[in-house]
């Protein structure tokens, strides 16, 4: 008997897996929870972030707004990695105010991102299941790698976390250089 492990393919799942196969949900998680590691938990962040997936979601599924649709969101969303993990390299203290904007801000650009499919005759009840399991895996994702990372900086007084944050920077700078070729070759 073989056993099929694979995820079943349903609204739930789809969502689930949506911020963490998008490579620049991904990276700007990384360093968004990586960046709260390095500062320090505090349960007020782990609510902002839930807040701000809330307000991204809610954003996303009632409000047209013409403007922001225009503008491509990866390249806003790889800003905000960037500026985190150089934050991260850098190892600044910052103040109470600024995490809490850098937090709702970037959490909201990936939950007003994050947007199932729409396939005429589907239900309401399938999109919440896919934006529960959006909130669950994005939610999880920030939470358990900020875990690791205050666990982590205690260790070679944080160098571990500075080297992650010049990886995202890396890999951030990657994402906007291949961003602004594609956009270039449709200009051409």
């Amino acid at each position: 008997m073989i056993f099929d492990f694979s995820l079943i393919q349903t609204w739930f799942t789809q969502g689930a897996l949506h911020p963490l196969l998008t490579a620049s949900h991904v990276i700007l998680l990384l360093s968004l929870a990586v960046l709260i590691g390095q500062q320090g938990l505090k349960l007020w962040q782990f609510i902002l972030t839930a807040i701000a997936i809330f307000a991204g979601f809610f954003m996303n599924q009632t409000m047209n707004i013409g403007l922001i649709k225009n503008i491509n969101i990866e390249l806003i969303l790889s800003a905000f990695a960037l500026v985190t993990s150089l934050l991260v390299i850098f190892k600044l203290r910052l103040p109470l105010i600024l995490v809490s904007l850098i937090i709702f801000m970037s959490i909201l650009t990936v939950a007003y991102d994050s947007e199932p499919v729409v396939i005429p005759g589907v239900g309401s009840n399938s999109i919440n299941n896919w934006l529960l399991g959006a909130f669950i895996s994005t939610f999880s994702f920030t939470v358990l790698v900020a875990l690791i990372a205050n666990f982590l900086k205690r260790f070679w007084n944080g160098i571990i976390l500075r080297v992650m944050g010049s990886w995202i920077a890396t890999s951030t700078i990657f994402i906007i250089t291949l961003s602004f070729a594609t956009l270039n070759k449709g200009m051409t």
